[in-house]
């Protein structure tokens, strides 16, 4: 019988996959660096939090919602956890921490559309003369 966090971070790596190859989408969220996945049963969140500092271990956390978008169930791992020791079962703080490190990406990469930014402008600046391309866009202003 596979434990609790086992089930999760198997979800969480199935998400991580299904991101990797375009099948799951994700969003921001009003969290800063969370993102959200909405799917047909419920729904997940994948968030960071590094405590304000700069070189502070960051500690991820993976929340399973259901339909209503209630938490129904969570797992939390941080960076300066023992990587050895074990969580339930054979799930060592080492591999969830890999994986939700994994999902968070993936999910930040698409949540923040960084790939579709970087392909347009690559598009943008491949695809025009090499003149002055006038002021800077409006962002963060």
């Amino acid at each position: 019988m596979s434990s609790r966090n086992e089930e999760l971070l198997r979800l969480a790596s199935e998400l991580e996959r299904s991101t990797r190859t375009g099948r799951v989408k994700w969003r921001t969220t009003d969290r800063p660096d969370s993102f959200l996945y909405v799917g047909a049963s419920g729904g997940a969140t994948i968030q960071r939090a590094d405590y304000g500092r700069a070189g502070m271990p960051s500690n991820y956390t993976f929340r399973v919602l259901n339909s209503s978008g209630e938490e129904v169930d969570s797992i939390s791992v941080s960076q300066g956890s023992s990587a050895g020791a074990t969580l339930y079962g054979d799930v060592t703080l080492l591999s969830a921490l890999q994986t939700l490190e994994s999902l968070h990406k993936s999910a930040a990469t698409i949540g923040n559309e960084t790939k579709q930014i970087v392909d347009g402008l690559i598009g943008e600046l491949s695809n025009s003369p090499s003149e002055d391309r006038g002021d800077p866009p409006d962002v963060g202003r």
